[in-house]
């Protein structure tokens, strides 16, 4: 489950922030996992439930007051709304007063979390929401906003099916990469991935079906069968003239697919001399054209030079 939060004013008016599931404690302290430098009111713990509902309760209030789909809200001189990603509710927020009499919190000290403060000067509001507030997980060690989604990503990519894929953080870039099933599965991961950390993560995926038929177009061989094992790791198995020049086809297509294919196997016979036509049930010769074709169906070609028939594998580069 992930809602956005988004600031409707003060200084970093547009920002939007999305959150997961749980309880969240927005303020300008340093207890705070949504931290808005110019906050003024009292502190607030905002809870997520897993069921999509929101509520808002006040340090030391007696009781929590739900929050409707994007509904706006306002602590002092700031305007909250909280609500779905790209709701159609956030276009038209309903103001909401905070109950008379709730407590204002102090002023922050000018040194604290400054950098906060000073960014809001020069930073667009497209980016706020990864460099004025200071998101992390509720209980989670002090990081950057950038390292809080790195370290929630593989938890919401399992939610949506798709925990295999690997994360890692590269040049200041959130990376997903790894094999899905289809184009729908992939477009799955890139709108989870605009939702939690926009313009910072990339999605490096391939489409299992793409891949096979890219393998089959490379080998040219009809003899050699691909197939996905899972985890990013694909096998070709069968019988051949030439395993050497399998490997090398394979090495090249490793390269050309990049990282998020994790291995080219190659599980294949080359094919032995002077094979019998008593193991075959047919042969031809014709001219420099000479093959019998075994019993399971599969052509041999006598001629060619054989080697022993050892498996070969080709790892894509990283």
């Amino acid at each position: 489950m992930i809602k956005e939060i988004r600031i409707l004013s003060g200084r970093h008016r547009g920002a939007v922030l999305p959150l997961t599931a749980g309880t969240w404690r927005i303020g300008c302290d340093d207890a705070a996992s949504v931290h808005i430098s110019d906050w003024r009111h009292a502190p607030v713990s905002l809870t997520i439930a897993e069921d999509g509902h929101v509520f808002w309760q006040a340090d030391g209030a007696a009781e929590a007051v739900t929050v409707t789909e994007h509904q706006t809200i306002h602590f002092e001189d700031i305007a909250l709304s909280i609500g779905a990603v790209d709701s159609a509710a956030a276009e038209a927020a309903t103001p909401a007063a905070v109950p008379a009499g709730a407590p204002v919190a102090t002023e922050p000290g000018r040194n604290k979390r400054r950098w906060l403060a000073l960014g809001a000067l020069a930073m667009p509001a497209a980016l706020l929401s990864s460099a004025l507030l200071a998101m992390q997980p509720p209980h989670a060690d002090p990081g950057t906003p950038l390292d809080s989604v790195r370290r929630r990503l593989p938890a919401l990519l399992a939610g949506i099916g798709q925990g295999a894929l690997q994360v890692n953080q590269q040049d200041g870039l959130i990376v997903v990469q790894g094999v899905v099933r289809n184009g729908a599965e992939a477009g799955a991961v890139r709108s989870l991935l605009r939702e939690v950390a926009p313009e910072h993560a990339v999605a490096h995926l391939a489409i299992v079906n793409e891949v096979l038929a890219s393998i089959t177009e490379s080998l040219h061989e009809s003899t050699l069968k691909p197939r996905y094992e899972g985890k990013g790791v694909f096998v070709v198995t069968g019988t051949t003239r030439d395993s050497a020049l399998v490997q090398r086809r394979l090495a090249q297509l490793a390269a050309d697919l990049g990282p998020a294919v994790a291995r080219l196997d190659a599980q294949v016979t080359e094919v032995r001399p002077g094979w019998s036509v008593a193991d075959s049930d047919s042969a031809l010769d014709i001219g420099e054209l000479r093959y019998v074709q075994s019993l399971d169906g599969s052509k041999h070609f006598p001629g060619a030079a054989m080697a022993a028939a050892d498996p070969v594998a080709v790892a894509a580069p990283h």
